[in-house]
């Protein structure tokens, strides 16, 4: 399908996400070694990509993010979706500190 980027483990081959994937960044500062995968059904994913393992994940239940970013450092993410909000996030916990809501 058009916009589908499937991620496989490395090592079984196994098709790890199963939605659409609308955001890959890496974690500045972390070597390129800690990739973030955000999906239209609201998922974020981080992967350690010299583990080729999930280090965590969260949802943004009712959410379908169309983008996610980090701040230069990597101390923030930030996601915006189908749902009109901005989040941000610490990344370490998985936190999400801020949210704002588009008006427009």
């Amino acid at each position: 399908k058009k916009g589908n980027v499937p991620i496989t483990h490395a090592m079984t081959e196994k098709k790890e996400l199963k939605m659409p994937v609308m955001a890959l960044r890496f974690r500045p500062g972390d070597a390129n070694q800690l990739l973030m995968a955000a999906t239209c059904d609201g998922s974020v994913s981080f992967w350690h990509l010299g583990a080729s393992k999930l280090v965590s994940s969260f949802k943004e239940e009712g959410n379908g993010i169309e983008s996610a970013a980090y701040n230069t450092s990597g101390s923030l993410l930030a996601t915006a979706g189908t749902d009109c909000k901005v989040r941000l996030y610490d990344p370490s916990h998985n936190n999400a500190i801020h949210s704002v809501l588009h008006e427009g």
